[in-house]
């Protein structure tokens, strides 16, 4: 998982060497942004990120990215009030609508932008969860749809990832959508807070083995950080 695209050659070195294949820049990487438009529509950020993912593959080192889809949270472009989630009780958010036509660009926007960097997959978070939406403007038909269709609408994008050749990483329960992986050891803040490697590991040995309950093992994966904000090249 990589953290900071400004030191995005030292970890893929320090990947190649380790004996790794994919890197994600990951949830919080210094200088990416989700795929927002501020980078996607950037040329000369795009000709310096497609040429970085040359540099990768020439390591034999392919490249993903993270993007978060509910758009609530870190990345992503503000969501319009128009194109959140409308609840019963009249208030906003605090997620997006998938069922929008703004929610539908910024799919697409992911898509195309992967495609012109050339990166080999995408790191999706906060796919559709299960949230209901009262808005009549909106692409479902009332409460009762709006499940339905932003369900679908996460299918679809899935979808269009694997025809695509994308390999898609996630936190999310959308292996039979077209996910290749989802997060086998999915954590909570706590770990963020632990700097004795040890105490980390453990930890994570701990999600990893409570993640079996619910899911079959192999469909999992499994991240490891780089070195970069943990320790020093020595």
């Amino acid at each position: 998982m990589l953290s900071d695209l400004s030191a995005l050659r030292r970890i893929v070195d320090q990947a190649a060497k380790t004996g790794h294949e994919l890197g994600i820049i990951g949830f919080g990487a210094e200088g990416w942004c989700a795929f927002c438009s501020a980078q996607t529509e950037d040329a000369n950020f795009t000709a310096w990120l497609a040429n970085e993912v040359r540099y990768a593959r020439s390591k034999n080192i392919e490249l993903s990215a993270y993007t978060l889809m509910q758009g609530n949270g870190w990345g992503m472009d503000p969501i319009p009030e128009d194109a959140k989630i409308l609840n019963r009780d009249g208030s906003r958010g605090p997620t997006a609508c998938f069922a929008t036509d703004w929610h539908a660009s910024y799919r697409q926007r992911v898509l195309a932008f992967a495609a012109k960097v050339g990166f080999y997959g995408v790191e999706t978070d906060g796919q559709f969860e299960g949230a209901s939406c009262s808005d009549p403007t909106h692409s479902h038909h009332g409460v009762a749809n709006s499940f339905d269709a932003q369900l679908k609408a996460t299918q679809r994008f899935n979808n269009q990832l694997k025809a695509r050749g994308l390999y898609q990483t996630g936190a999310d329960a959308y292996v039979f959508s077209g996910a290749n992986r989802w997060n086998a050891a999915d954590t909570d803040e706590a770990i963020f807070h632990i700097d004795n490697v040890v105490e980390w590991s453990t930890l994570g040995r701990m999600y990893a083995y409570d993640s079996t309950f619910d899911r079959v093992p192999t469909s999992g994966q499994y991240t490891v950080d780089d070195l970069v904000g943990r320790c020093t090249d020595d």
